[in-house]
């Protein structure tokens, strides 16, 4: 299914603001928390750093009577927000939500109309909404489920493979320089693919299921499924075959022949996957593997003693307000 229409919110919100302090935008922006207050019509905040932090603070803006909820954090940041709007249900109704891209990368809030630092993100929100946001559009966006044993996370884009270690160097390695902006994620990227190129690489093995397709069982060099139309440097790493709500790209090794098959958006199909692609849109997902996953720019460990993952499409879809 494609997203809905963009249509424009009626009604003023009572806006409620999740702030994550330690966020890269929000540290290296002071006096930005108070600008968010005064410019927009904020009826409650509070702040929160852990999961466990963004749940209480997200049940507390509930009790408050909040029907929009503005996020200033990171990828991370949003992803423990959805997980906690999912399984928590803090809100009888789910809450529209704006992105302000507070993080380092900001995957998430770019594809949904807010690019570059959160100030300018700020102003674009005051300009295009007005004194009260009625400006803003509703865009729809389907929200990923992953569970894996016991636990389960939301968000708007899943990976293994190559992606999970490109995610581990960044956090360890890269993070830390957080003025990098996007900058950094493309660094760890381009040095993942540089040692494929210096050492010899192991294809992962996996076994993957999407739908009602047949099982794929080998060595997989990278698995991503997501939402998001375009993702790091706005790209958009699959193709528009299939109906379902999500965005699936499978590549084996050697990755120079999948890529080619991926850029090559005439070639899908049979055709891509005796390249060694698999892409498409589908609903479900199901990946057996040891290693690890990235939810979000989150990483978690998988075993297959756990049982498979399961990557679906949640019953209810999230309404983002954007700049029109």
């Amino acid at each position: 299914m494609k997203d809905g229409p963009d249509v424009k919110r009626p009604v003023s919100p009572a806006l409620g603001v999740l702030w994550n302090p330690a966020a890269g935008g929000n540290r290296r922006r002071q006096g930005l928390f108070q600008r968010v207050i005064q410019s927009l019509p904020v009826q409650a905040h509070r702040q929160a750093v852990t999961p466990d932090e963004v749940a209480s603070a997200l049940a507390a803006l509930a009790n408050e009577g909040i029907d929009t909820l503005l996020i200033s954090g990171g990828d991370g940041t949003i992803q423990a927000a959805m997980t906690s709007l999912f399984e928590d249900r803090p809100f009888t109704t789910l809450p529209h939500v704006i992105l302000l891209p507070s993080g380092t990368t900001n995957m998430d809030a770019q594809d949904l109309g807010l690019p570059g630092n959160p100030a300018r993100a700020l102003k674009r929100l005051r300009r295009a909404g007005g004194d009260h946001l009625k400006g803003l559009i509703v865009r729809e966006r389907p929200i990923l489920r992953i569970a894996h044993g016991t636990h389960r996370h939301y968000g708007l884009f899943f990976g293994t493979g190559l992606i999970a270690e490109a995610v581990d160097y960044f956090q360890h390695r890269i993070r830390r320089w957080s003025f990098l902006g996007e900058a950094g994620s493309l660094l760890a990227s381009l040095r993942t693919l540089a040692s494929l190129v210096i050492k010899r690489r192991d294809p992962i093995p996996m076994t993957l299921t999407w739908d009602s397709d047949p099982p794929r069982e080998g060595g997989w060099a990278l698995v991503l499924m997501t939402s998001l139309e375009r993702v790091l440097f706005r790209t958009r790493p699959y193709h528009d075959s299939g109906s379902g709500s999500g965005h699936m790209t499978a590549a084996r090794y050697p990755l120079r022949r999948s890529l080619w098959a991926l850029i090559r958006r005439g070639t899908a199909g049979q055709e891509a996957e005796r390249q060694g692609l698999c892409s498409g849109r589908i609903d479900a997902l199901t990946l057996t593997l040891d290693g690890d996953y990235v939810v979000d720019g989150e990483t978690y460990p998988a075993r297959k003693s756990d049982g498979p993952i399961n990557v679906t499409i949640a019953e209810e879809r999230i309404r983002f307000l954007v700049p029109g």
